[in-house]
């Protein structure tokens, strides 16, 4: 079964799965409709992106700066982005100038920080024991995301790691 909805403890870094501050999570495809327009979603959020390049199988992918004149040191493939709130942000990311390797990378979109799961997980769902990653693709580990506490940030200001 999955969900639509998980709780994200608001001040701090993690989440769970009951309690009251209900945060929505949404799945978008693509950042831009058939018009050009972008997500009013990534608007609210701060999120400005610029299209870059195009790897020879489709799909666009784009420079993120966020609010603040945060610039991200990766580019992102626009498609199937996760929302989780206004706060967190998962997406498929690559060094400039390249389409691969792919590597998933949670952005903190209020905190100007980033960690990086070191893997390419394309299949992500939200389960009642998290949010899961998996790669129906290639034989990698699953990740279950139940907070955000235990992943290794990296601040966009400093370009230093942490813990918290």
């Amino acid at each position: 079964m999955e969900y639509n909805i998980i709780i994200l403890v608001r001040g701090e870094d993690s989440m769970v799965f009951d309690g009251q501050n209900d945060v929505a999570i949404f799945k978008i495809g693509y950042m831009e409709d058939h018009t050009g327009k972008f997500d009013e979603r990534l608007e609210k959020c701060g999120i400005t992106v610029h299209y870059e390049t195009e790897p020879p199988r489709g799909d666009g992918i784009y420079s993120v700066i966020l609010s603040g004149n945060q610039k991200l040191p990766f580019w992102i493939y626009d498609r199937d982005i996760i929302l989780v709130g206004e706060d967190f942000m998962i997406v498929e990311s690559v060094q400039y100038d390249t389409f691969e390797p792919i590597s998933t990378v949670m952005i903190d979109i209020k905190k100007a920080r980033y960690a990086d799961f070191k893997e390419w997980y394309p299949d992500i769902c939200v389960t009642k024991d998290g949010i899961e990653l998996d790669n129906r693709f290639h034989k990698v580990k699953k990740m279950i995301l139940k907070n955000t506490c235990d992943l290794e940030w990296i601040d966009l200001s400093t370009g230093i790691g942490t813990t918290k």
